[in-house]
């Protein structure tokens, strides 16, 4: 068997880490009723978490109405009309779609 020197250090870098080579341990598994209630616990966290979010938008919007109400000046009538009726027109489609579903 004639090889040249590259390759007979290369046979020899790879024989030697085949010695070397460990299969990793694998990490031990938590118990399935573990994992089950750690599941419910993130499920019940993420529903906390859009609670919050939701209750924050909310009072938001009562905030910004309270403000207004209170101030009928600076109502603007003409572009809120306006956005009524294109708020309208542009659900009427999606509305006569769904009558027929």
């Amino acid at each position: 068997c004639s090889l040249s020197t590259a390759d007979r250090a290369l046979l020899k870098t790879v024989y030697r880490s085949l010695n070397d080579f460990c299969v990793p341990e694998k990490a031990p598994e938590e118990a399935t009723g573990i994992q089950v209630l750690a599941r419910i616990g993130r499920a019940v966290d993420a529903v906390w978490q859009d609670s919050k979010q939701l209750l924050g938008f909310i009072g938001l919007i009562l905030e910004t109405f309270a403000r207004s109400i209170l101030r009928p000046k600076r109502w603007r009538v003409t572009p809120m009309v306006a956005h009524i009726e294109q708020t309208g027109l542009d659900a009427a489609p999606i509305v006569a779609l769904l009558t027929f579903l």
